[in-house]
């Protein structure tokens, strides 16, 4: 395998019940699916209040949704996205991406392997954002 095979490679993978995972590293295709989810969810909860809300309040709301989105506030890195990663559902979306298997089959291998998966979504993590390394001084 050449270099840049290795590089573009998915460097990991989980067998489950006799089923193998290729899991990848959070790259910026991973990043932007997050993203989409994470604004997915909030149209949701805004399209589930719309009945509490006058119709100026709702457009007012639906208008500062999509603000917030173009200005990157849902992106992986942001603080809205750096949060939702933290909870249960922004995890399990999160690796449903890395694994590439719909939340509900990735939430049912998490309640069995938790532990294993949480290994390997730190290792991931530590792979697809490496610290630089400072030269030590002689």
């Amino acid at each position: 395998m050449s270099t840049i095979s290795e590089c573009l490679a998915t460097p990991h993978e989980f067998a489950h019940k006799g089923k193998t995972y290729s899991v990848s590293l959070i790259t910026q295709n991973v990043k932007a699916a997050f993203e989409k989810r994470l604004f997915g969810r909030a149209r949701e909860a805004a399209s589930a209040m719309r009945d509490l809300m006058s119709t100026e309040d709702y457009r007012q709301h639906l208008k500062a949704l999509n603000d917030d989105y173009i200005a990157g506030q849902y992106a992986f890195e942001s603080e809205r996205g750096i949060k939702a990663v933290q909870t249960i559902n922004g995890m399990v979306s999160l690796c449903s991406l890395l694994f590439d298997i719909d939340e509900q089959e990735m939430l049912k291998i998490i309640v069995e392997r938790k532990e294993e998966v949480t290994s390997l979504v730190n290792l991931i993590f530590k792979e697809s954002f490496p610290l630089d390394e400072q030269p030590s001084q002689s």
